[in-house]
């Protein structure tokens, strides 16, 4: 799934949450205050490429499992592109195969 997608479904549900236990209900109970901290912990991991940048050709091999946990952290395509030193068009051969 895209990172885009992925985040939207993150903010989905945190609103969801936060709609039915408002302020302070969720604060107060330790399990609903966990998810929403780590909603909040996913969503904030969207400038990957400029916080904790890959140097260009870091990956020496890049599996459609690794390729999954990049974009969950927040990293773009295109910056997994140049870190392993592979075309769009490349990526998108290994995303293709990952789906099926």
């Amino acid at each position: 799934m895209e990172n885009k997608q992925i985040k939207l479904e993150y903010r989905q549900q945190l609103l969801d949450l936060l709609n039915k236990y408002p302020y302070p209900e969720w604060y107060e109970r330790q399990d609903i205050r966990k998810k929403v901290e780590h909603l909040g912990m996913l969503l904030s991991k969207n400038k990957m490429d400029k916080c904790h940048p890959l140097k260009s050709g870091s990956i020496q091999v890049l599996t459609t499992q690794h390729i999954h946990d990049l974009l969950e952290l927040g990293y773009t395509k295109k910056h997994i592109c140049q870190a392993a030193g592979i075309s769009k068009h490349e990526f998108s051969k290994l995303k293709i195969t990952r789906k099926e």
